[in-house]
């Protein structure tokens, strides 16, 4: 167990009397069984994240199927593909050529087999093989709601793919929809989080126009430096509105506010939207990725700051109703 932890990935028993063991560690509690035939200790299991714990599982098949292709969720965090964590469900994706590979799964074993063109391309990332980059997004995106796909996207883009490319993926794959073509349209590399993806996600799904990102304002204080805000409208009649997205680690986490005190950080964010608003803008809007997943208070915050409303497209508006509804 100790040399699995070692290595970041589950642990397996090679015997049957180490597998009798770890039956009963787990009986008792100690250990934790994610998957058939894996074993972690449960309190180190339970400082992982999602994230962490599906690759933990994947470098332990790897070393007991080597032959496994993975692919969709399990094959994002092994790419670096900036996601959610809503986008791992608890199990293992590999590609299968097989036509009928959707029948050999079953809900007892946390394995997704998914359907994959032979010729589908493959790399091998820290020893591990994976699907291509592109095939890997396609699949997630297609079993992911738009929200949390987006992130996926945008990453995508930012990384050098277009979005003709990603269309094609999808359409070869037969996973291409109208909602699925709307997303991939609304990709933007210019997204510089998945925090920011999922918002700009939501304010599509609410039917509220597309503003434009990473716009650039004077910085009336020190005039060597620029303010870049998250997302920008400029209405008609001259009013301009800011959106920005603050993820509350950089006043939660030390690293992150660079240890400066959360009064500090406060003061620092009040001068900021003031250099903004001498700027021209009329109304900035702070939101947080609460606001964000909570599509009615966040639809309530738009409207309050008067964020042009264009309407929910059609092949949206079945997955607003069940964002609404979840």
């Amino acid at each position: 167990m100790r040399a699995a932890q070692q290595q970041r990935r589950c642990a397996f028993a090679t015997d049957q009397s180490t597998y009798a063991a770890m039956t009963r560690r787990t009986a008792a509690g100690e250990y934790v069984s994610p998957y058939q035939g894996l074993y972690a200790n449960r309190t180190h299991w339970q400082t992982l994240t999602e994230c962490e714990r599906s690759a933990y599982m994947v470098r332990a098949l790897h070393c007991k199927k080597p032959h496994w292709v993975f692919t969709g969720y399990s094959a994002l965090d092994v790419q670096g593909i900036t996601h959610s964590r809503s986008s791992h469900d608890g199990a293992v994706w590999i590609a299968d050529h097989q036509r009928n590979a959707h029948k050999h799964n079953s809900p007892r074993t946390p394995l997704r087999r998914i359907h994959l063109p032979s010729d589908v391309g493959t790399r091998i990332i820290d020893g591990i093989p994976v699907t291509a980059g592109a095939v890997t997004v396609a699949v997630s995106i297609a079993h992911l709601p738009f929200m949390h796909a987006l992130p996926l996207v945008d990453d995508a883009l930012r990384k050098g793919a277009t979005v003709e490319q990603l269309e094609e993926c999808c359409r070869q794959l037969r996973v291409l929809t109208p909602a699925l073509r709307t997303l991939l349209h609304c990709g933007n590399p210019k997204s510089e989080s998945g925090g920011e993806s999922i918002a700009r996600a939501a304010i599509r799904l609410l039917g509220f126009a597309e503003p434009q990102l990473q716009v650039e304002f004077p910085n009336l204080r020190n005039s060597g430096h620029v303010i870049r805000v998250d997302m920008l409208w400029r209405l008609p009649d001259g009013r301009m509105i800011v959106l920005e997205f603050d993820g509350v680690q950089k006043y939660l986490d030390p690293t992150m506010a660079k240890h400066r005190d959360v009064r500090i950080l406060v003061q620092t964010q009040g001068e900021r939207d003031e250099s903004i608003l001498r700027s021209g803008v009329t109304t900035i809007v702070h939101c947080f990725y609460e606001d964000v997943v909570n599509l009615r208070v966040f639809d309530r915050l738009l409207r309050n700051a008067g964020v042009p409303w264009v309407g929910v497209p059609n092949e949206l508006q079945g997955e607003l109703r069940m964002a609404l509804q979840a």
